[in-house]
């Protein structure tokens, strides 16, 4: 059996928990933006653009946020971004 850390499955649960709420937001997004979006007369590409920002841009700022990684504690910088996570569940809900 190969050898495993103490606090793998500490680990392995608490980056479980952040990517299941990290892209419960994005799907919060999407459910929260059809009504939205047919009282506003969207078109299926306004529609499709507004739905693919939040992927987009969570893409694009995974780059500073891995140098940042590289500068500061890696468990500081997982806390803020949960944290950041809280005013979008509080808007969709």
């Amino acid at each position: 059996m190969a050898y495993q850390h103490p606090k793998a499955w500490k680990a392995l649960l608490f980056a479980t928990l952040a990517f299941a709420a990290n892209f419960s937001v994005w799907t919060l997004y999407a459910a929260a933006v059809i009504p939205f979006a047919d009282q506003l007369g969207f078109s299926h590409t306004q529609l499709g653009v507004l739905l693919a920002s939040p992927m987009l841009t969570g893409a694009l700022s995974r780059i500073p946020a891995g140098l940042l990684v590289c500068q500061f504690n890696p468990k500081k910088l997982f806390i803020i971004q949960m944290l950041l996570c809280i005013p979008h569940y509080y808007y969709c809900l």
